[in-house]
């Protein structure tokens, strides 16, 4: 195959065809999914971090404080804080069976020990670190798959060097996309305290008119990580190519994002139903990590067909389109 026959711009390649590719090229390389897989055992067997040193002081505040709906807030803390489990930040952003599923059931092994930070402070701090520990294991799941798309081997120094520099970057992204949330909500929601005040409950309006910019955003920046590890912009760039990239194929870019959403949520209604015995619970584990990093490689896969001539002299990648169909 050549250099010009992999060239993105004309790559011929539905989202069909990159799912599949991407799918096989996982299940031939298991180690891919080897830390979705250790995310979900982490959950399983590890410790619960409890987030009732902030809920409770929160609660109370909201019960002075009084108001309509606030008994309603303050149940609904009192459950979190009883229930809720902050390691579930963690795993955030890497795919997982387990993260907000019921991990009390008979697929239990052992009963999880409960761990309480020191105050609402140490619990603030726990959350804070929790979510750098979430960002450090997207990176560690991605750059090995950045890696396999771009040919550049994806184990090695140089690897653990992209995955610190992913890292960075994507808390780079993250800062940046909530500084954009808050230019675009922020006026929404001065104006929804306005409206209250002159004795007008405009929030459910409000609400709905923000769905807009976020569904917006949300389909024009969904290959942002992938262009900071395949194409190795930096945050605001990021940005920029994979707007461009859904502008330029915005038809089989919004089919793939609702392939990839449709497959990743029916995969985890599927596995959840092992989740009654020990066994069902690493069958399930197993099988969604394997398939759940499959789908993550496809959003590389996808990106990089498509992203532009930045990639048309690579040497083909072992997840690559061919005369015949794709291989892996």
């Amino acid at each position: 195959m050549t250099a010009g026959q992999d060239a993105p711009p004309a790559s011929s390649s539905g989202p069909i065809d990159t799912l599949g590719a991407a799918l096989t090229a996982v299940l031939a390389r298991p180690v891919l999914a080897v830390v979705p897989l250790l995310a979900d055992l982490a959950l399983w067997l590890g410790v619960r971090v409890s987030p009732q040193p902030l809920t409770d002081p929160l609660g109370r505040w909201l019960t002075r404080r009084g108001g309509d709906g606030s008994g309603t807030v303050r149940a609904d803390l009192d459950r979190l804080g009883a229930d809720g489990d902050l390691v579930d930040l963690a795993f955030a952003l890497v795919p997982s069976l387990l993260r907000g599923a019921d991990r009390d059931g008979s697929g239990m092994v052992w009963e999880r020990p409960i761990v309480t930070a020191p105050g609402w402070f140490g619990t603030a701090l726990a959350i804070a670190g929790l979510l750098l520990l979430a960002v450090a294991l997207r990176a560690a799941v991605q750059a090995p798959l950045a890696a396999l798309v771009r040919r550049d081997g994806w184990y090695g120094r140089r690897l653990v060097r992209q995955t610190a520099l992913g890292w960075v970057r994507l808390l780079g992204l993250g800062l940046l996309l909530v500084g954009i949330a808050a230019l675009v909500l922020g006026p929404i929601l001065v104006l929804a305290i306005a409206t209250e005040v002159v004795g007008i409950d405009a929030l459910p309006l409000l609400l709905l008119l923000s769905v807009a910019p976020l569904v917006w955003a949300t389909v024009h920046f969904f290959f942002a990580p992938e262009a900071i590890f395949v194409g190795g912009a930096g945050p605001l760039r990021a940005l920029g190519l994979s707007f461009r990239l859904v502008r330029r194929d915005r038809r089989r870019a919004v089919l793939f994002q609702g392939l990839a959403l449709l497959l990743g949520f029916g995969l985890i209604a599927a596995w959840r139903t092992l989740l009654g015995s020990p066994p069902g619970v690493l069958t399930a584990i197993a099988g969604h990590a394997l398939l759940a990093t499959g789908l993550l490689l496809a959003r590389s896969v996808f990106y990089r067909d498509r992203a532009g001539p930045d990639f048309a002299a690579r040497s083909p990648s072992p997840v690559s389109r061919s005369p015949g169909g794709f291989h892996a």
